[in-house]
């Protein structure tokens, strides 16, 4: 019997001690392991001509901030329906070296609303996820307020691409200031697997939860990944799909490598639009996010 304590004890200390040596992720114990539910009214949205938009907060805010960071995003997403400048700027450069072909390809879709008014709405619905971002769903009422409203959304990436090693980066930087509250920029910026994303707020730097993003779409039996929660990932997409409409409408290309009459091959892009757009669908399928749109020039 004393042998059967002794053992027992030395187990107890040696559990004891692997999980005070490991490191605990606070995030991820403070929201469980159990899938964050994508409700169905975001999950093949439709903005109904322009009508209905929504906003998504950042995660791991309490339900107040949560709500009225939401509302503010979801104003942002009407004013920039109704029509925001797109600037798409891309160059590529590729050649020959003596591990194969190297080349660097370089994009840069900017999204900007200046001192426009700003769309006054009424809330439909708002709800929380499993990581405390609140989803607000608005209805435009066609009235507006008189205040100054500005936004500027910037996505930045780069590929290399090194023999037969390939590396990309991206920045995202997402300001608005609706001259009432305090402004704010989501940043976000990925290096290969590395990522980091936060939020300022005036002068002071809120970083997202480092937990494992989890969700289940209507109908999904194993969840999908979305880093750093949904809003995030929606505006990435949305910023992609537009720059894509701008250089459709009009892009300018110059080929460098004739300019200069040399074997690498260089070439640039540039479009500059205003348009406007509405959501046709919005749906979250195999951890990506898909955005059918309906867009139009303004300009």
């Amino acid at each position: 019997m004393r042998k059967f304590v002794t053992v027992f004890c030395l187990f107890v200390f040696v559990k004891v001690g692997l999980l005070t040596a490991q490191k605990i992720n606070a995030d991820y114990y403070r929201f469980g392991a159990k899938p964050a539910e994508i409700p169905m009214k975001l999950n093949g949205f439709n903005s109904q001509g322009g009508s209905l938009f929504f906003g998504i907060s950042d995660p791991g805010l309490d339900s107040a901030t949560a709500a009225a960071q939401a509302i503010k995003r979801a104003q942002c997403m009407v004013a920039m329906s109704q029509g925001v400048k797109i600037k798409n700027y891309t160059t590529g450069y590729n050649t020959e070296a003596y591990r194969g072909n190297t080349g660097t390809y370089q994009s840069m879709v900017e999204l900007l609303i200046k001192s426009t008014d700003i769309p006054s709405f009424k809330i439909l619905d708002t709800t929380y996820t499993t990581y405390n971002e609140a989803i607000v769903f608005v209805q435009s009422d066609g009235g507006s307020n008189p205040a100054g409203y500005d936004f500027l959304f910037n996505r930045f990436n780069i590929e290399y691409q090194w023999g037969g090693y390939n590396e990309y980066s991206e920045q995202i930087e997402i300001y608005i200031n609706d001259k009432k509250t305090t402004d704010e920029t989501l940043v976000s910026m990925k290096y290969g697997a590395s990522e980091e994303v936060y939020t300022m707020i005036g002068d002071e730097s809120f970083p997202f939860p480092s937990t494992r993003y989890q969700y289940l779409a209507p109908g999904d039996s194993v969840p999908q990944i979305y880093r750093y929660g949904l809003w995030i990932n929606i505006m990435r997409e949305l910023n992609i799909r537009l720059g894509h409409y701008s250089k459709l409408f009009s892009e300018q290309i110059r080929k460098l490598d004739e300019v200069y009459e040399t074997a690498d091959k260089i070439d640039e892009g540039l479009s500059k639009n205003t348009v406007a757009f509405d959501i046709l669908n919005l749906y979250f399928k195999q951890n990506q996010i898909t955005l059918d749109l309906n867009v139009r020039l303004v300009e």
